[in-house]
């Protein structure tokens, strides 16, 4: 049986850097085929991921969400993969695109995106952005068997969840359910993360900074191991909550 993994998050809280290594550090421990998809059309995702790779070389999900009938075939079609792990493939918007980019699309259609990648891979891993009220975040929230809401140890970040937190107070959005992780992705000695941690009740999930992760960022290499051991240590313990271990 499939699983699908829903994570959101205040803006900057390393989400996609967090979806990909969750990908592979699934794949590494199960061997498991892993389906990413990114929902974020305002800021396009697989430029950031690929930055190598022309335009022309890439794949939309908008493209696969404007089909009359989404089949394993057309999913398949539109997977970008990376060398060192062809059973991790990633799908999302391309460069240039935003909202408007295609036609829009019903949450049945979503729902049947999600349903059709749960039928070629063991795990879809599905970044939902900032907000849980678009229409591919809140359906892979409806569908997730686990949810994962990352946080930052900084007021920025207590200020985006205080003002959000009103608009999902609905049980649809489960946020009962939602693994709270913080993510310090600055220099420790500059947040306050047990403040920050005690704030959102997240103190057993928090992932420790590591610097190589800025660089990796920056130069596009999303894809590369993390030799920090705290840091892995912290995301396999995440891992092993969210695959239900």
């Amino acid at each position: 049986m499939s699983r699908i993994i829903a994570i959101w998050g205040c803006p900057d809280s390393g989400k996609t850097t967090f979806t990909v290594k969750l990908a592979k550090a699934i794949h590494a421990e199960y061997g498991s085929k892993v389906i990413c998809i990114f929902a974020d059309s305002a800021t396009p995702t697989l430029p950031v991921l690929f930055p190598n790779m022309k335009s022309s070389e890439l794949f939309s999900v908008g493209d696969v969400l404007s089909r009359t009938e989404i089949t394993q075939t057309t999913i398949l079609k539109h997977l970008v993969t990376i060398s060192d792990a062809k059973e991790i493939g990633f799908l999302g918007f391309n460069g240039g695109e935003n909202r408007h980019s295609h036609p829009e699309f019903s949450a049945d259609k979503a729902a049947a995106l999600y349903d059709t990648a749960a039928s070629i891979a063991d795990f879809v891993i599905v970044d939902c952005g900032n907000k849980l009220t678009g229409t591919l975040g809140f359906t892979a929230i409806s569908k997730a068997d686990s949810i994962i809401r990352l946080c930052k140890p900084d007021l920025k970040s207590i200020s985006f969840f205080d003002s959000q937190a009103p608009l999902y107070t609905d049980v649809k959005f489960r946020t009962d359910e939602h693994i709270t992780v913080m993510n310090v992705t600055e220099h420790e000695a500059y947040m306050p993360i047990e403040e920050a941690a005690q704030h959102f009740k997240c103190e057993k999930f928090v992932i420790p900074y590591a610097p190589e992760l800025g660089r990796q960022a920056m130069n596009g290499l999303y894809f590369d191991k993390v030799t920090s051991k705290a840091w892995n240590k912290e995301m396999r313990k995440i891992m092993f909550m969210a695959v239900g271990a």
